[in-house]
């Protein structure tokens, strides 16, 4: 049985290992005058600038060649790539943030540290799972299609199996397809942190939190922040969309749904949890506001009998009044005019990498088109 407990505790630590190495590394690397965005870009981005500084440096004549539009698309993975332990490590801060801002409307603490306890587990969970299957698709996309996969890495100079550097492109799609398995297991572990927290807990109304929300506003910031570091993923459209050109034409049919959904995946994934969240908001602001009517209707049905007794009945009506005052005030509505704005931003971000460059692909193909037409 001990032997047992020994062996789970050790696949325990070893998932959470796996699954917040960005954050502990970075942890690490405590230099006072590195911003964490420098940090991220020192562990990942510094390595990637080595491998295409080697890739230059050795096959100069195959670099000049890449069209231009193939080069921006790997600058802006690879800046994804030197940004992403920032990414991580910013969520996590936002995820530590709420539990924080949590404590004032709920009311038990160890149920708090249980559940967020059971959410830690649950995240190692999902990183590992999409771990596995997002790697699984990406070399099912390079060996089930070789000669797309092949034909799109010639278009960087790298020529077939024989290369070296086919095999270190491997090795990136696999460390990226973790990278980007963690941010997308961001997002569904936010939609769960949600939905557990409000099913396991009674969550109170406060009516003196500063966010004229109740305290639920903790919700919105987590939702919202953990978005918007999800919708950093639109920098990999442009790569996606030239690595399309050269596939099948089921491949671009499955980018193109990809590219599609994305902007809708991010507008569900806040409105989904938050209408949950302050649905319940709204009914426990419907209980308090019966409450206080239920009280007002008993002190009308007293009698002063006296003029102390009528003071009494002022006082407690006065009281009632400021308190409907105080729980009126409550907005339970999920959508103020600076959530909208930014949730449709965030939203945008992917509609506007992928025209913009759809626009650039064909200004180009207008451009060689004229410079034949000069030519004839």
């Amino acid at each position: 049985m001990t032997s047992a407990l020994q062996n789970l505790n050790y696949v325990k630590n070893w998932c959470y290992l796996f699954a917040h190495w960005p954050v502990l590394w970075m942890g690490q690397v405590r230099i006072r005058r590195y911003h964490p965005c420098s940090r991220s870009a020192l562990l990942i981005g510094l390595p990637c600038l080595l491998i295409c500084a080697c890739f230059v440096f050795f096959r100069y004549p195959a670099f000049v060649k890449i069209p231009m539009m193939l080069q921006v698309a790997a600058d802006l993975v690879i800046l994804w790539a030197s940004l992403a332990l920032f990414f991580i490590e910013k969520y996590n801060q936002a995820y530590n943030r709420f539990w924080q801002q949590l404590s004032s409307i709920a009311g038990d603490p160890e149920r708090i540290e249980r559940t967020k306890k059971d959410c830690d587990e649950t995240f190692c969970k999902l990183v590992i799972w999409i771990t596995v299957v997002w790697s699984t698709a990406c070399v099912v996309t390079a060996l089930g299609s070789p000669r797309s996969f092949i034909s799109f890495l010639s278009l960087y100079g790298i020529q077939g199996w024989s290369d070296v550097y086919t095999y270190v492109v491997i090795l990136v799609m696999l460390v990226l397809a973790h990278l980007t398995a963690i941010g997308i297991a961001s997002v569904l572990h936010m939609m769960y942190v949600c939905l557990a927290v409000t099913k396991t807990h009674w969550l109170r109304l406060d009516p003196f939190n500063a966010d004229r929300a109740g305290g639920y506003s903790c919700f919105v910031k987590f939702s919202l922040r953990t978005l918007l570091l999800f919708s950093t993923g639109a920098l990999f459209i442009p790569a996606l969309y030239e690595f399309s050109q050269t596939s099948s034409s089921l491949i671009q049919f499955g980018v193109g749904i990809l590219v599609s959904t994305f902007s809708a995946f991010i507008i569900f994934v806040y409105v989904f949890p938050c209408f949950i969240v302050f649905g319940k908001a709204k009914k426990e602001k419907e209980i308090l506001l019966h409450h206080i009517a239920d009280q007002y209707r008993l002190l009308m049905s007293e009698h002063p009998v006296d003029v102390q007794h009528s003071i009494l009945l002022e006082l407690r009506f006065q009281r009632l009044k400021d308190e409907l005052m105080l729980y009126e005030g409550i907005s339970t509505f999920p959508f103020s005019a600076g959530v909208v704005f930014k949730l449709i931003s965030t939203a945008l971000i992917p509609l506007i990498v992928f025209f913009t460059q759809l626009l650039c692909d064909t200004g180009s193909v207008l451009y060689n088109l004229d410079k034949v037409k000069c030519f004839f």
